[in-house]
């Protein structure tokens, strides 16, 4: 048989392998380390609209620019690239939304690549197209979210019914108090399990919202011991916390690290013998000894951390429980996954905790595995979370220019600021709305709702009536006392110096904290808690709310605090009464008839002579978005059903005060 030649074999097999690469349905691009684009397959390019004339192999700058231009948020895109680029060592996963050719979602996967002497010269990033995907789980998100609704509206009657009862029941016989309070646990255990599928739910779909900020690990771990101090006492089980007194501080959610905590804890509490021990212990993850090759910590058996150990903090909950067998190690973080029957049949549960645990904890950019020796030699959970500095100033630029936005962006995050945009005015006003930052840089001329009209806006809502807003704008001085009366707080003209940036940014930041803690200080020496403080004024609410139940639960909390109340059940109602009785606060049910919450928000907030009145919402919708939603129709808060009477007093005292102090008459 004739032998091919060598240089025909190595023809034929390159073909080969190139049209393997080419009728893979998942993008595949090659990027050298400076970014440039040396290799891209058909699918790659079907996702980005590039023809092959489109790939630049001497130009990195264009060939960024031109993918940069398809993404969804343009900004956030070019960031995250760059920042590929100058940590060329890390793998990385993560989304990207484009816009252009058509509205997708990616799950871009980064691999590096390596040359014979295992030298880095590139890497490869795999796209996969998930957009059904993720419309199937929004479909599942809208699902849940009205089951929940559905459940949540007979337990808030339930649980404030009982709360009312427990309250007036000193007289009745002690085992009819006992009824009334094994009731009470049963329904907060209906509602724990009702929170816990959502919370899943927003996990599955990645919709799950940290409120990211520094925490001391000794304070987390003090509020999860509490959570469970009782169940502890009632099986006999001793806690104990090893924390040395120098760790640094964890960038973290603290409810959410808490919920993590107090759910290993009980666990650990629930899995022990009576009369045993759980520990909590938080330390520095240590490395390899040198010239030793010992490691004295548990890796994880997950996917590589992004970052080093190092810039982490490792904390471990361990029990003295009949322990876990090798082969269901693996199981223990799916979700209603529970092991064999003879380990859990005294110890009900979901199956949900440790699942919701395992999608915290990786939301935070950390890890979660356990660990155990086998059956009868207890379990160990061990999590991981970063060591990050104190939290950033956030600033929100405001302008409709893509080049200027990015030249913003990057003077701004050189100083430590953290940064995000918005195109037009409408936009800026969805996103103030959702979360107020620490300042507004403001462009006039935008597209859609200019920027007077978003300064006008602004100061009439009481969340952003004192919102630092500095107005950077192509036009000249003479518009700037028209701007300043509106209640702009500093006006430049384009273009602009850095150090100006900087300097202005800096000193409004400044007087705005200032003057929070002074109005803090001087409240604090008056002496008055809020409720008494405003009830002194017979403070008047309007409850719209069409279960009676509810109303009654409602109006029965706060009648005897000294308010004036006023209810309402129809919709098509609330303007009228709103106008008759001027209420200081309203209480919005957002599942009404005939005219539904959302809308008479936006009604409230249209009318001048409603526009500053305090609205918050009262429902059980609790999915992720639905705050959002809520918040962009105009309320000023969101208090989720069923109603904690502690936390309804607290948010209800809160906005009473801002509603009686951002209306000074009918007419304001």
């Amino acid at each position: 048989m004739e032998m091919m030649p060598a240089g025909d074999a190595w023809a034929k097999e390159r073909n080969r392998l190139y049209a393997v690469f080419e009728a893979t349905s998942d993008g595949i691009a090659l990027f050298d380390l400076e970014g440039r684009l040396l290799l891209a397959n058909l699918a790659f390019r079907k996702l980005f609209g590039l023809v092959p004339e489109g790939l630049s192999r001497d130009d990195p700058v264009r060939t960024l620019e031109f993918l940069t231009s398809r993404a969804k948020d343009a900004v956030e895109f070019e960031r995250a690239f760059r920042g590929l680029l100058l940590h060329p060592n890390t793998t990385e996963r993560d989304t990207v939304e484009l816009a252009l050719p058509h509205p997708r979602t990616l799950l871009r996967a980064r691999t590096l690549v390596l040359d014979e002497r295992g030298t880095l010269v590139g890497h490869v990033h795999t796209l996969r197209d998930v957009t059904k995907e993720r419309e199937v789980a929004q479909t599942k998100s809208e699902i849940v979210s009205r089951a929940s609704h559905e459940l949540r509206t007979p337990l808030t009657s339930i649980k404030g019914s009982l709360q009312l009862l427990i309250e007036g029941a000193r007289d009745l016989p002690s085992f009819e108090q006992e009824l009334l309070s094994i009731c009470l646990r049963n329904t907060d255990r209906l509602i724990r399990l009702v929170n816990d599928v959502l919370d899943l739910s927003k996990i599955d779909a990645g919709k799950l919202k940290l409120k990211l900020a520094d925490q001391t690990v000794t304070d987390l771990i003090e509020l999860a011991v509490a959570g469970v101090k009782a169940q502890a006492e009632e099986r006999q089980c001793a806690l104990e916390v090893h924390v040395p007194p120098d760790l640094p501080q964890v960038r973290a959610d603290q409810d959410r690290v808490v919920q993590v905590l107090t759910n290993l804890l009980g666990n650990a509490i629930k899995f022990s013998s009576p009369g045993g021990r759980a520990r909590v212990t938080a330390r520095r993850p240590r490395c390899p000894e040198p010239g030793t090759g010992s490691v004295t910590e548990v890796v994880p058996p997950l996917a590589p951390l992004a970052s080093p150990p190092d810039d982490f903090l490792e904390i471990s909950v361990t029990d003295q429980g009949r322990g876990i067998a090798p082969h269901d190690i693996d199981k223990l973080f799916l979700s209603f996954q529970q092991l064999d029957g003879s380990a859990t049949s005294d110890t009900p549960g979901t199956g949900l905790g440790l699942a919701i645990c395992k999608g915290i904890v990786e939301q935070h950019g950390g890890k979660i595995w356990a660990s155990s020796e086998g059956l009868g030699q207890g379990t160990t959970v061990t999590f991981l979370l970063p060591l990050l500095g104190p939290p950033r100033p956030r600033i929100m630029v405001a302008d409709d220019e893509p080049r200027f936005v990015r030249l913003l962006t990057n003077i701004l995050e050189s100083a430590e600021f953290s940064v995000i945009s918005a195109p037009d005015g409408e936009i800026t006003l969805q996103m103030v709305k959702q979360a107020v930052p620490d300042l507004l840089i403001l462009d006039l001329l935008l597209p859609g709702t200019d920027g007077w009209e978003v300064l006008k806006t602004l100061r009439a809502r009481a969340s952003t009536r004192h919102l630092p807003i500095l107005v950077v704008t192509a036009l000249g001085a003479a518009d700037a006392e028209r701007t300043l009366a509106l209640g702009a707080d500093e006006y430049l003209s384009k273009p602009i110096s850095p150090s100006v940036l900087i300097d202005t940014v800096n000193r409004l930041i400044g007087d705005a904290e200032r003057r929070r803690r002074e109005a803090t200080e001087a409240f604090a020496d008056t002496g008055a808690g809020p409720i008494s403080d405003a009830a002194a004024g017979r403070p008047r609410i309007l409850i719209v709310e069409d279960n009676p139940v509810n109303l009654e639960l409602m109006t029965d909390l706060l009648l005897p605090h000294g308010f004036e109340v006023h209810s309402c059940g129809d919709g098509r109602e609330v303007m009228r009464l709103a106008k008759a009785h001027h209420p200081h606060l309203i209480l919005l049910d957002i599942n009404l008839p005939n005219i539904d919450g959302l809308t008479l928000a936006r009604m409230l907030r249209e009318d001048p002579e409603t526009r500053a009145m305090a609205i918050l919402a009262i429902s059980a919708y609790g999915m992720a978005g639905d705050k959002e939603r809520i918040l962009q129709a105009g309320c000023d808060e969101f208090i989720p059903k069923p109603i904690d009477i502690g936390t309804f007093f607290q948010t209800v005292s809160t906005f009473l005060d801002r509603g009686k102090a951002g209306r000074t008459s009918p007419d304001s």
